[in-house]
């Protein structure tokens, strides 16, 4: 009786032992794509901004060319973070399992570092890695707002910071639009330091837009389009 017992127990042991799953490892390259929604992926109606995303965002040439982003396995609390960038194609080795993905893409560090000519995105999502998984394809979330100004009656659009002389830059621009994205409409979080754009039209005069005091919300492009300018001039009344 106990010859049988024992045997039972080894056989219980080893069928057990034999059940348990060890992880694997994952060699995996990355990439992202645009979230389908929100008002700078989906530009109903508004041609301008359809063209200039299918041109220079979707294509990814108005995007960050490196990215900073940390792992962390649900189930261990492991973490792992990762530097690179997105046209290198480096394998990355991870454990199987279940991630929470964090992270930042952005332009190249400049002083003005609240706007740019290329679109600031982050990453916020939870990804399973599986065995036979050779790439893995992250959710962008867009992290900066896009201003856009027509070309037709403009020659140069600058950006320049209040009580920085030196602040002025000029935008990037197209034949038919000047742009920049933005994080911040202030400096380094000081609202003393607030940003504004100084238009330029073709017949020499300059106009200031502040941009402080306007409602921009991140994941959302704005336009500004020339209007007709005119005024109505009523009759005079007669003197006394």
């Amino acid at each position: 009786m106990l010859l049988v017992i024992t045997s039972v127990f080894c056989f219980t042991s080893c069928s057990n032992e034999e059940d348990v799953y060890i992880p694997q490892e994952v060699e995996f390259t990355l990439d992202y794509t645009f979230i389908e929604s929100g008002s700078m992926t989906r530009a109903t109606g508004a041609d301008v901004y359809n063209e200039f995303y299918e041109k220079y965002i979707k294509t990814k040439q108005l995007t960050p060319a490196t990215y900073s982003l940390t792992f962390t396995n649900q189930e261990t609390g492991a973490t792992a973070t990762i530097n690179g960038r997105w046209d290198k194609k480096d394998g990355i080795r991870l454990p199987e399992g279940t991630y929470n993905v964090t992270g930042t893409s952005t332009p190249i560090e400049r002083e003005y570092k609240e706007w740019s000519d290329s679109v600031y995105i982050v990453f916020n999502e939870t990804v399973s890695i599986k065995k036979d998984d050779t790439q893995l394809t992250l959710s962008a979330i867009y992290d900066s707002f896009l201003l856009m100004l027509d070309t037709e009656n403009t020659t140069n659009v600058s950006c320049k910071c209040d009580g920085l002389s030196s602040s002025k830059e000029k935008l990037s621009h197209n034949d038919k639009q000047f742009w920049v994205f933005m994080q911040n409409t202030y400096r380094n979080n000081q609202k003393n330091y607030w940003y504004y754009l100084v238009v330029t039209r073709k017949d020499g005069e300059a106009s200031n837009i502040k941009l402080l005091d306007i409602p921009f919300e991140k994941g959302k492009y704005y336009y500004f389009n020339d209007m007709t300018n005119s005024f109505d001039i009523p009759k005079m009344e007669s003197g006394n």
